[in-house]
């Protein structure tokens, strides 16, 4: 891997708040032209033995380029979740960027540092404009802390990698205007962490669960909340079963909605690791006991508040 963003714009300060992946340097083996051209006494200054190599270069930069884009891929669901904007690797591979160059630099051949090649494969496309849901200091700080705990395998470790997949899906169906299935992607999202009764309650219990976490965020109480949840779960019906179309406002509400729950199970898996009594059979019964209370409009006590992630445990 290159150290070029080191030694010439890690300092600068414009670029602090831009958004970044690496990849872990690894050596590749490839085929040794440099020593067959020695034997057979051709340099490579011969310009068809130059063709060809360009040729059997590029076409390994190409290969590479593959893994780099799965790679690039892979990396930024935890980022989108968090409403940076989706890079689609097929517009680069396809269309590529602007000036920019797919660049693939070969140094040590041979175990030589001298002997090197350098593929550079040329973009067509002359610009690509992207926006994020917020700010990308703010995003990347919460991939931050995502990344700095989800080494610790929990039970709210495999929810939260679930919601993450699904609210990723769903901002890459709004930055393709794909604004119906973003809306279908967060439900499932909600549905997939918060739904495990049979079927006859399933969609009672998920809203009820979804306002009793979010009612104290929002300084209102479980009521507003579960017939707010209630109007976007009618919207989801009218969807799914009649084809009604969604408005990207009430996609972005319940993106927000997946967002507030997100960290309330990032809060819940980090009192998992260091509190043994807390498991996911345990917080699916205080959120019902709050959804309860909530809905009699009995004194809630904050034990029950920790116990379901909506304030810090002391």
């Amino acid at each position: 891997m290159s150290d070029y963003f080191n030694r010439y714009l890690a300092k600068e300060k414009h670029l602090n708040e831009l958004m970044s992946f690496s990849q872990p340097e690894r050596p590749i083996i490839i085929f040794n032209i440099i020593k067959v051209l020695t034997k057979i006494n051709v340099t490579t200054n011969n310009p068809l033995i130059h063709s060809l190599l360009n040729s059997f270069f590029e076409n390994v930069a190409l290969s590479l380029f593959d893994h780099f884009w799965q790679d690039f891929e892979a990396e930024q669901t935890i980022s989108v979740a968090m409403g940076a904007p989706y890079y689609d690797p097929m517009v680069f591979r396809e269309y590529a960027l602007g000036e920019g160059l797919q660049l693939a630099i070969f140094t040590h051949i041979d175990k030589q540092p001298q002997n090197g090649w350098v593929s550079a494969i040329k973009p067509v496309t002359n610009s690509l404009n992207y926006d994020s849901l917020k700010p990308n200091h703010e995003i990347s700080k919460e991939v931050e802390i995502y990344n700095s705990t989800i080494n610790e395998l929990t039970e709210f470790s495999f929810i939260l990698s679930q919601l993450i997949k699904f609210m990723a899906i769903g901002n890459k169906y709004l930055y393709q205007e794909k604004i119906n299935d973003a809306f279908l992607s967060f439900w499932v999202a909600l549905d997939t962490i918060l739904n495990d009764d049979d079927e006859n309650a399933r969609s009672n219990l998920l809203k009820n669960r979804i306002a009793a976490l979010l009612w104290y965020k929002n300084k209102t109480n479980h009521t507003i909340e579960y017939f707010k949840v209630s109007e976007l779960y009618k919207l989801r019906s009218g969807y799914v079963h009649a084809g009604e179309e969604v408005s990207r406002e009430d996609a972005l509400t319940l993106n927000e909605i997946c967002l507030v729950i997100y960290n309330i199970i990032l809060k819940m898996h980090k009192n998992a690791i260091e509190f043994a009594d807390v498991t996911l059979h345990n917080w699916y019964t205080a959120i019902d006991e709050l959804a309860e209370k909530g809905r009699k409009t009995q004194t809630i006590n904050e034990e029950l508040l920790q116990e379901v992630g909506l304030i810090d445990m002391e």
